[in-house]
């Protein structure tokens, strides 16, 4: 049997991504909910410790392949190395003013490590979210030696966090290997479509996303 479909984030029936500061209706809002992604650093531990008293699972937001400018204390454990390039070009994403990054590297993953034990073990948070997957396949795709390698450096991350922290929740925002994934549809029959092949949906509803 497929474990994968034993995974307690089956049980989670509504979610809502946020990733600002928290004001006390905020805290109320995600309180009713069943679970919430967050940037845990942009949460007091105060507010942490009333969602989690509701029942809330937090999901931390890590950013798997693109590092922003503005996250200084990330910024500060990356070095030259760590950085994709191509054509020994760095790649840089004006939209969100970010950079993607090179998995491959131990370094690299090294960092990534570090704000998922500190902002997500250490707070002690459900699991952790990681964006960005679909980077692996949009800026690699043309050169599957390197996609392959990128993949394998992937699993050793997951392998590492695993291995660390056996309980801790990971889903992600593209389905690739085991990982769970919630997928967000526009109608009702899609959401069933999914349910019938045991694959989480959500319907959004406003700000927030509904079984």
């Amino acid at each position: 049997m497929d474990t994968l479909w034993l995974n307690p984030l089956h049980q989670i029936k509504t979610f809502q991504i946020f990733y600002g500061k928290p004001d006390k209706e905020k805290i109320t809002e995600l309180s009713k909910l069943d679970a919430a992604i967050i940037e845990a650093t942009a949460f007091k531990e105060d507010d942490l410790n009333v969602l989690k008293s509701k029942g809330v699972k937090l999901f931390g937001y890590v950013s798997l392949m693109q590092l922003e400018n503005w996250n200084a204390e990330l910024k500060d454990r990356v070095q030259e190395t760590d950085y994709a390039k191509v054509d020994g070009e760095k790649i840089y994403i004006k939209e969100w003013d970010t950079y993607v990054m090179d998995i491959r590297e131990e370094h690299y993953r090294q960092a990534l490590l570090w704000k998922v034990e500190h902002y997500i073990a250490d707070q002690k948070l459900d699991g952790v979210f990681f964006d960005t997957v679909d980077d692996l396949d949009y800026y690699f795709r043309d050169r599957p030696a390197v996609l392959e390698e990128m993949q394998a450096a992937y699993r050793t991350l997951l392998n590492e966090i695993h291995k660390r922290h056996p309980d801790m929740l990971i889903i992600q925002n593209q389905r690739w290997g085991r990982i769970q994934v919630w997928t967000v549809v526009e109608d009702e029959k899609s959401r069933k479509f999914s349910d019938k092949h045991h694959f989480p949906a959500f319907v959004r509803k406003g700000d927030t996303y509904q079984k």
